[in-house]
């Protein structure tokens, strides 16, 4: 895996077998290879992604979520976003990812 950016964090905490990745800073084309990185390299039936301190995200970062989503379901797996909010969730929703990311 790459080494992150210098404005993206990804944070992993593991409990009970369930790990949830927080991402921090910006998620743009610089920092979608980390991403996508991050959130497939992890052992586990299911990835929590928060996106509560992520303060920008381009369609680079989006893909990536998308992708990662996609990888983790082929391989019997699942990805999970939470707290998106601000110009984060705004890029979700104008992309029509809600439902497959947000599950609304």
């Amino acid at each position: 895996m790459d080494g992150p950016p210098k404005h993206l964090q990804a944070n992993v905490v593991e409990s009970r077998g369930a790990h949830l990745v927080a991402l921090e800073g910006e998620l743009d084309m610089a920092g979608a290879s980390f991403a996508f990185a991050a959130l497939t390299e992890i052992a586990g039936p299911t990835v929590t992604v928060d996106l509560a301190r992520l303060h920008f995200m381009d369609v680079a970062g989006l893909r990536a979520l998308v992708q990662a989503k996609e990888h983790l379901e082929a391989a019997g797996r699942a990805l999970r976003v939470v707290n998106a909010r601000g110009i984060v969730l705004r890029l979700i929703e104008a992309a029509g990812q809600s439902a497959y990311l947000l599950g609304r």
